[in-house]
């Protein structure tokens, strides 16, 4: 019987590092979670594996100094149409009694200015 030619097997944290090496020299930079999700890896695995390609030199960590913001996202409320209506009013309402209070308030000070003319008077 002849021998069957003995395919290179990798041990499985060789290929995980090989492919995680050639991801990176592919896309460029990357952080350590974009890294597992895009190659369906365990986050921790891929730590590891980033410390390990730091070693050999492959590969240069650069470590956050602080915490970059999350970027904002505006979500529209999902708010039924009856409470849009009905919150719509009570603007137009509370609006609405803003502009008699002010009126009042200049009708006050124009009294007031007419009471201090003649009091002056």
């Amino acid at each position: 019987m002849e021998e069957e030619p003995q395919k290179s097997v990798k041990p499985a944290r060789e290929k995980t590092l090989d492919q995680i090496y050639k991801y990176l020299l592919r896309h460029g930079e990357r952080t350590p979670a974009q890294l597992a999700k895009a190659l369906r890896l365990d986050l921790t695995t891929v730590k590891d594996t980033l410390k390990k390609l730091e070693e050999q030199g492959k590969i240069r960590l650069e470590r956050p100094l602080r915490l970059a913001p999350t970027p904002t996202r505006v979500v529209p409320p999902r708010v039924p149409e009856k409470i849009k209506r009905r919150s719509e009013e009570q603007v137009g309402k509370a609006r609405a009694i803003q502009l008699k209070v002010h009126e009042k308030q200049e009708k006050i000070k124009e009294k007031r200015k007419q009471l201090l003319t003649e009091k002056r008077s």
